[in-house]
């Protein structure tokens, strides 16, 4: 589990209507270092002028004698290229601002695009007193600050370089009319004596945008004159009078002003900020305010910081508040701690009210079982009357999920006699909201509800995207935190199977329901997931399928005869989960505890092999065979094994989890999470499967590395002789030369003619109808035409007496799922024999089978089908290889009379059902035309002949045409390239985040090998790679793919090669590819999306995952922590 800071927080409102909605992930400070470094590079490469020292006139900036505070501050009114919203959906934005505190801000001025630089930026005055004020207010240090102006095309510098006088844009929200202005200046005209002068240190940046060239500057302060300054009660005051926000006075009386009240916010969305209280105690501030008119928001179009995601409001809305307060409820309420309304922001207690009373009848928003507290800000004097109204209104009840339980009075007035009254109802409220926010804190410890930010920050995506939706129900926080790892849905049928192997009823409450509870914390509890209550966790996720389980016990034990039950199985499960989660630390987690209720079931009672489930998880269908005989899922797997330090993907089993007998050292091949899957497919023909294995013998000498052809495969599927090949390749890790002698001995041992066929056929020699009849009538009387007994005898030798399909080390060293496709002999129907246990239907009773190729002698399309039920839907194909033993072309004789017979079309039919080549056609018909892959197939056209099935004679023939085709193919040559492209695959850098940036998502991923490291292969495919100048393309880019050091010496240990990517959209595809010899050849998984390879490395888990990966944690220099 995943121990992490926890931070309580509550909310201010601001939203007017919420239909579209947007999160984006923390910036951390590691990342904010690395961006603002390269920025800080890139604006130095992009100045194109000098500026000097010092401007002449710089803006004077003459506020009214305020205290002066530490940091700069922006006036982030001053609005740059403003753009009308083009789009009718709203967005509630959830996200931090990230440039913050003394982080500086990029100002833009623009010009035409016509005309050139001037060399003197023309200065800045501010237009209203109230931008004065603010501006300077703020302004002591000598620290940098960046200055937000707009300048008009004919207001750039003359010929001679003089400046002008520039006014910025006024500001976009209602800052009141110009006679208020006025006063507001008239009144900070007699405290003049304070004056900050400003310079233009550098020009650090441009863009064009709608015709117009944006520069971006870097104002600096060059002198503070302080005279007769005022406490800083009145600076609250002035500030409250300029904003007409009484949210914003309290921010700033609060110290709360550090991003949230300076953010510019459009209409209709939420800004999350991080501040805390005079306590120290941290908060996260939702700020936002509720709407005032029945007008539904529009959103600001594109974000240069994050990509924005709208989701349809999906019931019918009359008015905005209604939206609002649905939203409101569903989307914050679930996390919120308290909820502060600023009444007179609103309009009134009587608005306020009227929403506290539509959230009320709403009803919890979650589950858990919480309340929660509102405080209305209301004007000073007014506590009494708005308490009545509440009391009338039954909203102040001590009890119930909502309930206002403080009415805060605030004095408004800013001259000098209320300021210090004014300070203190602040540290009143001050008071209030931290004493609610600790009483929150110990009820969500009592209750295992104190969650850390990060998943604070994913329960908020995850209740903003469900907001929206017609069918929303009240939060569950469990099940909402296994969104990305839920519970699977046949868990059930394990857990009976595990119960229907106990008679006994102590052996049920002893051995079985102690197992249950520990599989449901191994099951639940991963690394990363927040320390629920385990009844919470019972509840949420288990308990419906132990009632059901229950009920389906007591009808086994009824009809085995067996006595019922004393204990309620629910019951009994949830009290063995609680007394294990209590000893989960002392036993070093949960997969260490799970060991020990194996081992101890195991002592009571063995648990026996099972090809339905998992008894390692009780989660799952089990994939992987041991030789003890006990199967494992590739979740466990993962699991409880460890991977090999120079092969990240092969896992060392070296011992069953569930009986603890040794395993001879098996190793198990997990395919790389971002890795494609390879196929291939062998079709069955007889003697002329010969051809199949010249051409991967072939391939592999294209392919030139010291690798054996079946390693670059994933998944391989063959019929007939296809079969006895792919057998040979997988089950024995046999080399192709080996196969080739293998098959020719075998060949030649079936197809050795039956006892009575050598004794008929000499007395009728080759008559033309006689002989052939003789061969079908001793073939009926022995059903066969071969004796099987040579056959058998070399598959011994090859195979051992009872080895079993699924007994391969090999297999598992390598990864390969084996399939070998055959037909029952009662209705002809087709199976598949696998060295796996896959999904589907699975007959445990053993039968009589005959060939594949009656069905299918071309398997290629039951190996995808397999593939795709085998790995995640997210994994395509990336190479399908199918091998063919001829074919003949199609005659275009004139038809006769016999054609035309019932006979003579029941042979074309069955004909054509069996014809490879058909198969391919119709395969190739069915792809999806933007589905991924390259799919190859080589066969042998033979002419109006081909060889018999049983002629052996023929097989060398065969062999000479499949490798003089394979050597003259272009598509071969491609294929070779392919595999030594697809030796190599992309994992995006776990430990630098996605950062979208002016519209562009950066992120780091490191190109990896499969080859082992410091292994001779590896060896020699970097050397070749080196010798032919290999590079990797991506973007527009190329890198060598190996390159020599300082000493002239490459590294051929190990290789991992960083990639920048730059993408403007997650969903955007790219393309990373080899480019050797003149051959261009995509990588493995490529193209990508960035949203796939997320997906598929489960990045973004903040809930951990299955196999209980640990999270990856990296100190940057400021001792944060950058986790993966």
């Amino acid at each position: 589990m995943q121990k992490s800071k926890k931070c309580p927080f509550f909310i201010h409102f601001f939203t007017q209507s919420i239909m579209g909605v947007f999160f984006q992930q923390p910036f951390t400070e590691r990342a904010y270092a690395e961006v603002k470094e390269k920025e800080s590079r890139a604006a130095q490469k992009k100045a194109t002028k000098q500026l000097p020292s010092k401007q002449d006139d710089a803006p004077t900036f003459a506020p009214s004698r305020h205290a002066v505070l530490k940091e700069p501050v922006i006036d982030t009114n001053f609005r740059v290229g403003t753009e009308e919203p083009t789009s009718q959906a709203t967005n509630v934005d959830l996200a931090s601002d990230m440039f913050f505190g003394n982080q500086p801000l990029l100002g833009r001025l623009y010009k035409s695009a016509s005309e050139p630089l001037a060399a003197m930026i023309p200065e800045l005055r501010p237009s209203s007193a109230r931008h004065s004020q603010l501006g300077a207010a703020r302004s002591h240090t000598q620290s940098e600050i960046l200055s937000v102006a707009s300048v008009s095309e004919d207001a750039v510098h003359d010929t001679e370089g003089s400046a002008r006088d520039i006014s910025p844009e006024p500001p976009s929200e209602d800052l009141g009319s110009q006679a208020q202005h006025e006063a507001i200046a008239s009144e900070n005209a007699q405290y003049s004596n304070l004056e900050q002068e400003w310079e233009v240190e550098e020009i650090i940046g441009e863009e064009t945008k709608a015709g117009k060239l944006y520069y971006m500057v870097k104002w600096v302060p060059s002198l503070v004159v302080e005279d007769d300054m005022r406490n800083a009660a009145e600076v609250v005051g002035e500030w409250q009078k300029m904003k007409k926000k009484v949210k914003y006075g309290a921010f700033s009386a609060l110290h709360l002003l550090s991003r949230s009240a300076r953010a510019r916010k459009s209409h209709g969305e939420i800004h999350l900020d991080v501040a805390q209280l005079r306590d120290k105690q941290q908060i996260l501030i939702a700020d936002g305010d509720l709407p005032t008119h029945g007008q539904l928001p529009r959103t600001r179009g594109v974000y240069a910081c994050h990509e924005v995601n709208s989701t349809q409001y999906a019931e019918t809305p009359l008015l905005a508040a209604s939206v609002s307060d649905s939203l409101y409820h569903r989307a914050l309420f679930p996390l919120t701690d308290v909820v502060c309304i600023f009444t007179e922001d609103i309009g009134g207690s009587d608005v306020a009210i009227q929403h506290l009373s539509a959230w009320n009848c709403q009803g919890p928003s979650s589950k858990a079982a919480r309340s929660l507290a509102v405080i209305l800000v209301v004007d000073r004097g007014s506590e009494a009357n708005v308490r009545a109204k509440l009391h009338a209104e039954k909203l102040q009840r001590p009890h119930g999920w909502f309930r206002v339980t403080r009415v805060v009075g605030i004095d408004r007035e800013a001259h000098q006699r209320s300021s210090r009254r004014q300070a203190k109802s602040y540290q009143a409220l001050s008071r209030e909201i931290s004493q609610l926010l600790h009483a929150s804190t110990r009820e969500r410890r009592r209750q295992s509800l104190l969650f850390s930010a990060r998943h604070v920050l994913e329960f908020l995506r995850l209740t903003a995207a469900g907001a929206a939706q017609a069918d929303w129900t009240p939060l569950d926080l469990v099940k909402a935190s296994r969104l990305s790892n839920k519970v699977e849905e046949n868990m059930e049928s394990h857990i009976f199977n595990l119960v229907s192997l106990f008679p006994h009823h102590d052996d049920v409450v002893d051995v079985a329901a102690p197992l249950i509870a520990s599989s449901f914390l191994l099951n639940h509890y991963v690394p990363g997931m927040h320390e629920f209550d385990p009844t919470a966790v019972f509840d949420s996720l288990y308990q419906e399928s132990c009632d059901n389980v229950a009920r389906a016990i007591a009808a086994h034990r009824n009809e085995a005869g067996l006595p019922v039950m004393t204990h309620d199985f629910p019951s009994l499960i949830v009290k063995h989960l609680c007394v294990l989660y209590d000893h989960l630390e002392h036993h070093g987690g949960p997969k260490s505890l799970h060991r020990l209720q194996l081992a101890h079931a195991q002592r009571r009672s063995c648990l026996p092999s099972s090809e339905d489930t998992c008894f390692a998880c009780l989660q799952r269908r089990p994939q992987h065979c041991l030789p003890c005989g006990h199967w494992l899922c590739h979740i466990c797997v993962r699991t409880f094994y460890d991977a090999d330090l120079d092969d990240p993907w092969l896992y060392n089993v070296d011992c069953c989890v569930i009986c603890g007998m040794g395993t001879d050292e098996r190793r198990i091949r997990i395919k790389p999470d971002t890795a494609d899957v390879r196929i291939l497919s062998i079709d069955g023909g007889g003697i002329r499967g010969r051809g199949p294995l010249e051409s991967l013998r072939v391939l592999e000498e294209m392919i030139d590395l010291p690798v054996s052809v079946p390693r670059h495969f994933d998944v391989v599927f063959g019929t007939s002789s296809g079969a006895m090949t792919a057998c040979a390749l997988c089950l024995n890790g046999w080399e192709v030369d080996r196969c080739i002698e293998y098959f020719e001995l075998s060949s030649r041992l079936a197809f050795d003619a039956n006892h009575l066929f050598r004794v008929v056929a000499p007395l009728v020699g080759n008559v033309p109808i006689l002989s052939p009849l003789l061969q079908f009538l001793s073939s009926l009387l022995v059903d066969s035409k071969y004796s099987a007994e040579g056959l058998e005898s070399i598959q011994k030798d090859a195979y051992g007496e009872s080895r079993s399909i699924v007994d391969s080390n090999a297999a598992s060293e390598m990864g390969i799922a084996l399939g070998v496709t055959l037909t029952t002999t009662d209705d002809a129907s087709t199976c598949i024999a696998t060295n796996y246990n896959g999904v589907g239907c699975r007959n445990d009773a053993t039968g009589t089978f005959q060939d594949g190729g009656l069905a299918f002698n071309n398997p290629a399309a039951i190996a995808l089908n397999e593939a795709a039920s085998l790995f995640p839907p997210l994994t395509e194909p990336s190479i399908v290889v199918s091998l063919g033993t001829g074919s003949i072309g199609e005659k275009r004789n004139s038809a006769s009379l016999w054609d035309s017979l019932f006979p003579a079309r029941l042979f074309r039919a069955f004909w054509r059902q069996s014809d490879s080549a058909a198969a391919w056609d119709k395969l190739l018909r069915h792809q999806k035309l933007d589905k991924r892959g390259d799919l190859f197939r080589f066969d042998i056209r033979f002419g109006d002949d081909q060889p018999a099935l049983d002629d052996v004679g023929s097989m060398q023939e065969v062999a000479e045409m499949a490798r003089e085709i394979a050597l003259a193919s272009t598509e071969m040559r491609r294929l070779a390239k392919c595999f030594r492209a697809n030796l190599f695959f992309l994992e995006l850098d776990s430990g630098f985040p996605l950062i979208m940036r002016n519209g562009t998502y950066y992120c780091t991923g490191m190109l990896k090998c499969r080859l082992r490291a410091g292994s001779e292969e590896l060896r020699v495919f970097l050397t070749q790679l080196l010798n032919s100048s290999a590079v990797f393309k991506c973007q527009g880019q190329q890198a060598p793919i190996v390159a020599r050091g300082r000493d002239g010496i490459f590294d051929a240990t190990h290789f991992e090669k960083e990639v920048a990517l730059e993408v403007p959209s997650l969903q955007q595809m790219f393309a990373i590819t080899v480019e050797e010899d003149s051959t261009s050849s995509n990588i493995s998984g490529s193209p990508f999306t960035l949203a796939r390879l997320k997906k598929q490395q489960h990045l973004y888990a903040p809930f951990g995952t299955a196999y209980h990966r640990q999270r990856y944690a990296a100190c940057n220099e400021d001792g944060g922590e950058s986790c993966g």
